[in-house]
């Protein structure tokens, strides 16, 4: 069942998001397994589904923190290659920018971004122009690592986390989801930093649980609805700062 079930999602998502533009739900059974292992030295951006971006700017004078949290009215979000990470900064150009007014009128700019192993965007838009949101934006222990959710007043409705060394997201901010790395599924010697992981990501809610392998997605049940679920990148590495835990999930 849950082969058909990623089949349809695959197919789905293909056509509507973007999310599986690197093979989404079919990657888990074509290429990863149980037993897999890579015999090439893969680098880290090609291990799974590529890289994640998030990063944060405001003229609205704050002084700089870990995490923000801003509620207002989404104004846009566009396809933008700008560093808008005058707060949190951008690892590298994102492809997307959301746009928020808050209370006080102050503008703060989300760069987010998804990009392929092969430099292609798969990034899904958050979209919610003229709704009215929470958004939190938080930065990891790690340069690059940042994450951030935004709900509106059903709950969240998208989160993405670039990982890069660290998680920032907490679970406060995602509802009844619990998102942590799982089992190994993949392994290769890489030169300069010991082994080299690829793990699944698990998310687990009060009515489902789901674990999904790199570059894989499938749908998330939870108590505000489905989810579109994307293991963007997961891989480990023993001996340096160059691990990445990426996802995204939104309605």
């Amino acid at each position: 069942m849950r082969n058909l079930m990623l089949y349809t999602s695959a197919l789905t998502l293909i056509g509507l998001t973007g999310c599986s533009a690197l093979g989404g739900a079919l990657t888990g059974s074509a290429l990863w397994g149980e037993s897999y292992s890579l015999d090439q030295d893969w680098s880290v951006s090609t291990m799974g589904g590529g890289t994640a971006v998030v990063c944060l700017g405001s003229d609205a004078e704050v002084e700089p923190a870990d995490s923000y949290v801003i509620n207002g009215e989404v104004i846009s979000d566009a396809s933008a290659s700008v560093d808008v990470g005058s707060l949190v900064p951008c690892a590298q150009d994102p492809m997307r920018v959301l746009s928020v007014r808050d209370d006080a009128g102050q503008v703060w700019e989300v760069g987010y971004a998804w990009i392929g192993a092969d430099g292609w965007n798969s990034t899904p838009a958050v979209g919610m122009q003229g709704q009215r949101v929470e958004l939190v934006v938080r930065q990891g222990a790690m340069q690059g690592s940042a994450g951030f959710a935004v709900s509106d007043r059903n709950g969240l409705s998208y989160a993405m986390e670039a990982g890069h060394g660290g998680a920032a997201l907490q679970d406060e901010d995602l509802g009844t989801i619990q998102v942590a790395t799982g089992a190994v599924v993949g392994s290769v010697d890489h030169e300069d930093c010991g082994a080299a992981d690829s793990v699944m990501v698990n998310f687990d809610s009060e009515v489902d649980e789901l674990s999904l392998y790199p570059g894989e997605d499938a749908p998330l049940q939870t108590v505000d609805g489905w989810f579109t679920t994307c293991n963007i990148n997961s891989v480990e590495l023993d001996d340096c700062g160059e691990s990445e835990v990426s996802w995204v999930m939104f309605r």
